[in-house]
């Protein structure tokens, strides 16, 4: 009878080793590397094991890494969504560990780079296996970081800035280059006789051919940086498209969806009041509706296309690049209310500033500087506004007539506009009143005789019978006067009003001290309701805002949105025309720029001589509160769609 053999473990396990150790390793995808070996090490998701269904587009930025079609891979996002960890943490552990191989680590300055490495990577490879490969002595051991590191594998990683000089960076060929901050180094150093720091970088994978890969991460800037040219000028301008939960359709999240939030009078409510707009049905959702939407989305390159069934659709374009991006709308770590909480304090604060921050940390646009604001019509500008309508006629369609009254002691103005749709103005007439001095001193009983006369004889009949929807008076000289004569003409069809400047210290315009409010009874685009103690209600107008709307009005081609034009006349026999024109050019605006500091947009005055400006900028405020505006804030989504039925696959498309 034959024994059994008992099998001896200690006798068979290294005989098990060895032939595992014959057999060639297989090679993990970017994804499967990640979700098995790497730990977030920072962050509100810190100690948690990576997993791309936490943001579910990850799989596709892995997935690409994966399948080699491009030698370079571009990305940028908001601040703070996890740009740096795809575009430089992951590539970097991946091509070091999984595929044993050295990394050039490139930033604006080698500091930066090592900085990276420390606060990036280093904590990453600590919480995983590949620690044991941290090197025990020479650079990079007990936390230090030299120019080179050398890892247990025989892998490594050297650190190069685009400050150095050209042969510092042409001393080292790789096959990977990782680089982050990419906008901070698009042009040559002081040092450098050679090509940008970025072409540099690149040109040292060129030895590999096809096979050599460059991954680039940076915030959007302006449309002239380097990360905006690689992404979307040179690469793919690959996106992520969020599916609308009412409609189906497949959109591009942009900044002009996030409505409610723009008439808030307070963060909190700017916050409550935010919804998303889709473009193509127009009705609101929620945040449970965008978190829904960010469990399907598709990554869609130029020129490509989604099917109603959700299959992406046409070729890639030409391009050795992959650019990639995806705004905040996309990120499962902010919501809509934090969104439009950005938005409003950046409203708030109006300067150039805070509005780029949103722009590029938020919406992962480029900053473009809007040069047109800087409108500056002469009086010969204003003049050749002159329209065929003769002077006190209404155009047909228009929606309201505002006046606006300038007070003073011995003269009173006003202007007459008559709005119609897309907040074009006509000027319909406009006049000076003047106020007798009693003694040669000023008399504020005839000031108020003064307006109650223009009030009975020339409004209450008004023009063609139509009278004014609403008038604002300032309130600035003769402030007992107007407030008496508001009351007693009937608020709110009369109005007291009070023009504040942009604070040149913070850009943010205030109803001063001097107005003393009580209560803010209501609020919107640049202008204030406010209640004062004699019980009148006073609008505090932010002055610069709507004077540069008049300014770009008169500049406007006639018919535009926004345009102004002026009755008809001849202003070579006609001297209130020249001076009306004179006075609406009485002040500009100019660019004030201090070395270190943002530039500034200050009014100039030119001429004290501008009180039919002032005319001009209440007539246009009380439109805006009448609702005429350029871009009105939609309250009943109407729904638009532009779709294109393809014949030859039988189904809808949406256009990308």
């Amino acid at each position: 009878m034959a024994g059994h053999i008992k099998a001896i473990p200690t006798l068979i396990e290294p005989g098990v080793r060895f032939f595992e150790g014959a057999l060639p390793r297989r090679v993990r995808s970017f994804r499967e590397f990640a979700e098995e070996e790497f730990v977030l090490p920072a962050g509100p998701r810190k100690g948690s094991r990576y997993i791309c269904d936490f943001m579910p587009f990850s799989r596709e930025i892995l997935d690409e890494f994966s399948r080699g079609r491009f030698q370079e891979y571009w990305g940028s996002g908001p601040a703070q969504a996890s740009k740096t960890l795809h575009f430089y943490v992951i590539p970097s552990l991946y091509h070091l560990f999984e595929l044993d191989e050295d990394v050039i680590m490139g930033a604006p300055v080698s500091q930066m780079a090592k900085a990276a490495y420390l606060q990036r990577l280093l904590p990453a490879i600590q919480r995983t296996r590949y620690a044991k490969l941290l090197p025990d002595k020479g650079g990079g051991s007990r936390g230090g970081v030299s120019d080179l590191i050398q890892f247990g594998n025989g892998a490594s990683i050297r650190f190069l800035g685009a400050g150095g000089g050209d042969q510092q960076i042409a001393s080292y060929t790789a096959r990977v280059v990782v680089a982050t901050e990419i906008d901070k180094m698009d042009t040559p150093g002081k040092v450098s006789r050679e090509a940008d720091p970025v072409t540099k970088l690149k040109a040292r994978t060129k030895a590999f051919g096809a096979a050599a890969r460059f991954y680039g991460e940076c915030t959007m800037s302006t449309k002239e940086g380097r990360i905006w040219r690689e992404v979307v000028e040179l690469g793919t301008d690959s996106r992520v498209l969020l599916p609308c939960i009412h409609c189906g359709d497949w959109i591009w999240p942009e900044r002009s969806g996030l409505v409610g939030w723009q008439e808030a009078p307070d963060e909190m409510e700017a916050r409550r009041g935010a919804r998303f707009q889709c473009p193509t049905c127009g009705k609101l959702w929620t945040e449970r509706d965008r978190l829904g939407s960010l469990k399907n989305p598709r990554v869609v390159a130029r020129g490509q296309m989604v099917t109603r069934e959700g299959a992406v659709e046409g070729p890639l374009p030409p391009t050795t690049a992959w650019g990639f991006r995806w705004n905040a709308m996309a990120s499962p770590l902010t919501s809509i209310e934090a969104i439009a909480a950005e938005e409003w304090r950046a409203e708030q604060s109006g300067t150039d500033e805070d509005q780029k921050g949103v722009v590029q940390f938020v919406w992962a646009e480029a900053w473009e500087k809007k040069l047109e604001d800087l409108v500056r019509p002469d009086a010969a500008t204003i003049l050749r506004k002159i329209v065929r309508l003769e002077r006190g006629v209404i155009p047909d369609g228009t929606l309201k007539m505002t006046l606006g009254i300038d007070v003073g002691s011995y003269v009173i103005w006003w202007s007459l506009v008559a709005w119609r749709a897309e907040a074009r103005g006509h000027v319909v007439d406009f006049g000076a009143i003047d106020v007798p001095a009693t003694r040669g001193q000023k008399d504020p009983v005839a000031v108020l005789n003064a307006l109650r006369t223009f009030r009975d004889t020339t409004v209450k009949p008004g023009w063609g019978g139509r009278q004014p929807d609403m008038t604002l008076i300032d309130a600035g000289y003769e402030q007992e006067v107007v407030y008496t004569f508001v009351k007693e003409s009937g608020e709110p069809r009369w109005l007291a009003c009070r023009g504040f400047g942009t604070n040149s210290r913070n850009g943010i315009w205030k109803a001063g001290a001097a107005v003393k409010p009580t209560e803010v009874r209501e609020s919107g685009n640049e202008w204030r309701v406010i209640l004062q103690p004699a019980g009148v209600r006073l609008v505090a107008v932010h002055a610069d805002h709507f004077k540069a709307l008049v300014h770009d009005g008169f500049g406007a081609p006639e018919g535009a949105p926004g345009s102004l034009t002026l009755f008809h006349g001849d202003p070579r026999t006609d001297a209130h025309l020249r001076q009306f024109a004179r006075q609406i050019v009485a002040e500009e605006r100019e660019y004030i720029e201090t070395a270190g500091k943002e530039r500034k947009l200050v009014w100039v005055v030119k001429s004290k001589q501008n009180h039919w400006l002032d005319c001009q900028t209440y007539a246009r405020c009380a439109a805006e509160i009448l609702g005429i505006r350029l871009a009105a804030v939609p309250t009943r989504p109407r729904p638009v769609r532009v779709i294109r039925y393809d014949e030859t696959v039988r189904r809808i498309r949406t256009k990308y």
